[in-house]
């Protein structure tokens, strides 16, 4: 299994619909990201961003 080396650490402020949702990072900035799978996030929970072309992708983050 291979380390990932996230661009961002944040944590989900609530699901906006189909694999949108809105992560918060300690600062307070905000910004809207997509989940990898089909799974549902809970609001709270810590996930890994990664920055592409056009927007972030998230996921979450285990243990």
């Amino acid at each position: 299994m291979t380390d990932i080396n996230y661009d961002a650490i944040g944590i989900v402020v609530m699901h906006l619909g189909g694999n949108q949702y809105q992560v918060r990072f300690d600062d307070g900035a905000e910004l809207v990201a997509t989940c990898q799978s089909d799974e549902n996030v809970p609001d709270g929970s810590g996930v890994g961003l990664l920055a592409i072309d056009g927007g972030w992708i998230m996921q979450v983050l285990k243990g």
